[in-house]
C-alpha cells in the first residue's frame, strides 16, 4: 500500500512539471501566430497594386475550382455499382441538371470548352484515375479507383470547425485569435489545434489536490504592438520577447527550450498525451476486480460434462453437411454486390431464360413448382452447381456423412405395398416412431385418392405401439378431426410441429394452390404420444422451414428430427410413396414399387397372412442421398 501511494506522489509530481512545460509551449506557439498574422497582414497591403491580370487569373482559378467541386459532389452521389463512369456522361447530366447555370458560367470564366481539362487536372491531383477508351471513335475519360477523402476536401466538406473552450470554466488558458493567413502559410500540427489548448491544461485533473490550480482564465487579446492596433498583454509579454530573441528566423539565433527540458528535437507524442495516460491508468482494485469478474465469466460459459456428451453424440460424422444459400440469388448479382470477379463459396442459383421468356414480367410466383413451365413467360431459376473457373476461389464440398450405426437396426429399407383400409397391421409388430400422412378429403382437386372420415377413425393404430410417439400430419380442415382420431387411437396430444413453406429461392410461399379464404404457408403436424417411450426431449425446434416440392411431400428433415428423437427404434411411415423409402424404415401405402420385407419375424407373419411378397420391379439402394 505504501508502495502503491509513493508511486502515485511521484505521478503526480511528474504530471505537474509536465503541465508547466506545456503551458510554457503553448504561450510561444501563440506569439509566433501572431507575429507570423501581421507580416502576412503587411504582405497583402503591399501587394494591392498588382494590375488586372492578376485578377483574371484569381477568377480563373476560383472558377475551376468551382468545377471541381460540382463534379466532386456528382462523383460522391454515385453509389460503388455505377463505377467506373465516364467523363462525357458526367458532363451531361451536370450541363442538364439544377447546376446546369453554374457549369455553364464557371466554364466560361475558367477559359475552358470542356471539362476534360478539369478531370485530368482532377486526375494529377490523385483524385481518381483516368484511362482513355481508344475503341470507340469520340475519345472518352474512364474514371475510377476514386479517392472519396481528397473529392470532400474539394467540395470543403472535411473541413470540420473545432468547438470553442466555453468561456464559463475558469482554468483554461487565454486562447489567442486566430487568423486564416496563418492557415495557408503554415499549418497546426494535427496534436495541437489551433485556437484550443491541450486536454487537462485547464485545471487540476481528477485525482490531484486542489493546491494546485489551473491559470485564471483571461479573454483573448492580441499579442505584439501593432498586430491589431491594440496594446500588448501583460501575460504574453515576457513570451513575446523570448520569441523575439529565439525564435525562427530572428537574427539567426537558435529556439533555446525552457529550463528542465533537454536539447532536441520535440517529442512526437501530442501534448497532453502523458497527462491523458496517467489519468486513464487502472487502480490495483479496479484490475483486481477485472481479473475476478473475467475468471468467473469464463467459468460461466464453460459447457458442462453433460453438454459436451450430448453435442459429440449427434455430432454429424465428417462436418456439416449443411451450406448457405446466397441472398445475391446469381454468381453475376454476388459478383456485382462483392465488386470482384469470383462469387462466394454459398450457394447459388441461375436464371433460365427460355425463347418464350420475359424478363422484365419478373419472377415466376410457383418457380420449380410451376405446372406450365415450358411455356411459362416468367424467369424460372435452377440450382447452379459449376465448378469455379481456374484462378478463382474453390469450395470445399464437406464430406458425405456415413449412415449412422442406430440406422442399420433393420439392414435396409423396407416397404409394402397394401390398401391400408383393410390391411392387418398386427403383422409388422411394434415401433418406436410414427409418421402418418393421410389423404384427408379437403375438396380440392388432387394427383392422389382420398379417405373418408370414418375410415381414418377405423384405422387399427392401436396395436402398432405400447410406448412410442405419432406424428399425424393434418390439413386445415382436418385439424380438429386428426386430434379426435389420435384420442381414439390411445394417444394424448402432447405438442404440434409447423412447417413453413418455402419456394426454390427460399422466399416464403405467398401464392399458394391450398387454402378456402387464405392462402396457405404453412402445414400443421400433430405430435401424439402413448405410454413411457424413451425420447430425447427438447432436441429440436416445433418450427420447420423448408423448400416445397411435389404435391403432398414433405420434408426430409423430418426424417433426421425423428432419428435424433428416438435413435435406435424401429420406425414407420403411413400412407408412403417411393420417394419416402429410408434405411431404418418400414414404408406403407399403395402406390410403392411392390414388397420388400428384410426382417424375419415380419417376413414370416406377412407370409402366413398375404402369401409371399410381390418383390419389386426395380432395386432400391440401402442408402438414399
Amino acid at each position: 500500500m505504501v508502495s502503491a501511494e509513493t508511486s502515485y506522489a511521484s505521478d503526480v509530481a511528474s504530471a505537474k512539471q509536465r503541465i508547466k512545460i506545456l503551458k510554457g509551449r503553448l504561450a510561444r506557439r501563440a506569439a509566433a501566430r501572431q507575429g507570423l498574422a501581421a507580416g502576412k497582414q503587411a504582405n497583402a497591403q503591399a501587394g494591392q497594386g498588382a494590375g488586372e491580370g492578376d485578377e483574371a487569373a484569381t477568377a480563373a482559378a476560383e472558377a475551376t475550382a468551382t468545377l471541381k467541386s460540382l463534379i466532386a459532389t456528382h462523383i460522391l452521389s454515385l453509389d460503388a455499382t455505377q463505377l467506373p463512369t465516364d467523363s462525357q456522361s458526367i458532363q451531361k447530366k451536370l450541363s442538364k441538371g439544377d447546376k446546369a447555370a453554374d457549369v455553364e458560367s464557371a466554364l466560361a470564366k475558367s477559359g475552358h470548352t470542356s471539362l476534360q481539362p478539369v478531370f485530368e487536372d482532377m486526375a494529377d491531383g490523385k483524385c481518381f484515375t483516368l484511362d482513355k477508351d481508344t475503341d470507340e471513335k469520340e475519345s472518352r475519360l474512364w474514371i475510377d479507383d476514386v479517392d472519396h477523402a481528397q473529392l470532400l476536401r474539394l467540395t470543403g466538406q472535411d473541413t470540420a470547425v473545432r468547438p470553442q473552450p466555453s468561456t464559463s470554466q475558469p482554468d483554461s488558458l487565454p486562447q489567442p485569435p486566430v487568423q486564416s493567413d496563418f492557415t495557408h502559410a503554415q499549418a497546426p500540427r494535427p496534436s495541437m489545434p489551433m485556437g484550443q489548448p491541450p486536454l487537462g491544461l485547464g485545471g487540476p485533473p481528477p485525482g490531484v489536490p486542489s493546491h494546485f490550480p489551473g491559470p485564471p482564465h483571461q479573454p483573448p487579446a492580441p499579442v505584439g504592438p501593432g498586430s491589431q492596433g491594440g496594446p500588448v498583454h501583460p501575460m504574453h509579454a515576457a513570451h513575446n520577447m523570448q520569441m523575439a530573441m529565439s525564435g525562427p528566423g530572428h537574427f539567426g539565433m537558435p529556439s533555446f527550450p525552457p529550463p528542465g527540458v533537454p536539447m532536441g528535437p520535440p517529442a512526437a507524442r501530442p501534448p497532453g498525451a502523458d497527462l491523458d495516460a496517467l489519468l486513464s491508468k487502472q487502480t490495483v482494485q479496479g484490475r483486481a476486480r477485472t481479473e475476478r469478474g473475467e475468471g468467473l465469466l469464463e467459468l460461466i460459459q464453460k459447457p458442462t460434462a453433460k453438454e459436451s456428451a450430448t453435442v459429440e453424440k449427434f455430432r454429424t460424422a465428417g462436418g456439416p453437411a449443411v451450406r448457405e444459400y446466397c441472398p445475391h440469388l446469381t454468381k453475376e448479382d454476388c459478383c456485382r454486390a462483392h465488386q470482384r470477379p469470383f462469387a462466394c463459396d454459398k450457394l447459388h442459383f441461375k436464371r433460365l431464360i427460355f425463347p418464350w421468356t420475359d424478363p422484365t414480367l419478373g419472377n415466376c410466383s410457383y418457380l420449380d413448382t410451376c405446372r406450365h413451365m415450358k411455356g411459362c413467360k416468367y424467369i424460372h431459376y435452377e440450382l447452379d452447381d459449376e465448378a469455379p473457373a481456374a484462378g478463382t476461389e474453390t469450395v470445399a464440398k464437406p464430406a458425405k456423412p456415413s449412415v449412422p450405426d442406430y440406422l442399420q437396426a433393420l439392414g435396409q429399407p423396407q416397404w409394402i405395398t397394401c390398401d391400408i383400409r383393410t390391411f392387418d397391421m398386427s403383422v409388422l409388430g411394434k415401433f418406436g416412431v410414427i409418421m402418418a400422412d393421410p389423404p384427408w378429403e379437403i375438396h380440392q382437386d388432387l394427383p392422389y385418392g382420398t379417405m373418408a372420415d370414418d375410415e381414418m377413425r377405423k384405422m387399427n393404430i392401436k396395436v402398432l405401439q405400447d410406448d412410442g410417439v405419432i406424428f399425424l400430419w393434418v390439413t386445415g380442415r382436418a385439424m380438429e378431426l386428426g386430434r379426435e382420431c389420435l384420442q381414439l387411437w390411445g394417444y394424448k396430444r402432447v405438442d404440434e410441429l409447423i412447417w413453413v413453406k418455402t419456394n426454390q429461392l427460399q422466399r416464403l410461399i405467398r401464392t399458394g394452390r391450398t387454402g378456402h379464404w387464405l392462402n396457405h404457408s404453412k402445414e400443421h403436424c400433430l405430435v401424439g404420444v402413448k405410454g413411457s417411450p424413451q425420447i430425447n426431449r427438447n432436441l429440436d425446434c416445433d418450427v420447420l422451414v423448408a423448400e416445397v416440392r411435389e404435391t403432398s411431400r414433405k420434408p426430409d428433415e423430418m426424417y433426421s428430427l425423428l432419428e435424433r428423437l428416438s435413435p435406435g427404434t424401429r420406425k414407420l411411415e403411413i400412407f408412403a410413396r417411393p420417394h419416402n423409402v429410408q434405411p431404418g424404415w418400414v414404408c406403407l401405402g399403395n402406390q410403392l414399387d411392390g414388397t420388400k420385407i428384410a426382417d424375419p419375424e415380419m417376413l414370416a407373419a406377412y407370409t402366413k397372412a398375404y402369401g409371399n411378397p410381390t418383390p419389386p420391379k426395380r432395386q432400391v439402394s440401402a442408402a438414399k442421398d
